[in-house]
């Protein structure tokens, strides 16, 4: 992954043109992974004071290659004692995911993008993603590459909406 670098984004019309290619093409198959869900959110379900950050995955040329919208929690809502990173999701959110471009190996660009992450100095106390499916295979490529830097995965089932 020498060849990729991880960058980082305050909101969607920040992203660079290849990154809103990637989220377009994700939008067209999941609506909630698309552009306008996501302004949508920033708009709409973010407290005053969070921290909106959509971490990309960068080719040298500066394609983006994958995006994990992400949420710093600094206002009403957020933990006082952790630095936490949270997924850009809400209530409504039927599933959270990683966006990957399809033209990519999604193991290999999931492993990328959590050692860049893990890399961060402060480290993460708290790193969520949710909702995400628990029997999907990103996940499943999302538990060992946080584990190996030694994070805690503590697996939530948090998906009963009532």
């Amino acid at each position: 992954m020498s060849n990729l670098s991880l960058k980082r984004y305050g909101s969607v019309d920040e992203l660079p043109q290849s990154g809103l290619e990637l989220l377009q093409a994700a939008g067209a198959r999941d609506f909630e992974q698309g552009v306008e869900w996501y302004r949508t959110l920033e708009r709409h379900a973010v407290d005053p004071g969070d921290e909106i950050r959509y971490h990309t995955l960068e080719e040298m040329s500066g394609r983006v290659i994958a995006i994990l919208p992400m949420l710093r929690p600094e206002g009403r809502t957020a933990p006082r004692a952790a630095r936490s990173a949270v997924s850009l999701s809400n209530y409504y959110t039927s599933l959270f995911a990683p966006i990957v471009a399809a033209d990519r190996d999604e193991a290999s660009v999931l492993e990328g993008l959590v050692q860049e992450l893990c890399m961060n100095r402060p480290r993460w106390n708290m790193i969520r993603l949710s909702p995400l499916a628990m029997d999907s295979a990103q996940f499943a490529r999302l538990v060992e590459p946080l584990r190996r830097p030694g994070m805690f995965v503590n697996v939530v089932f948090s998906f009963g909406k009532l």
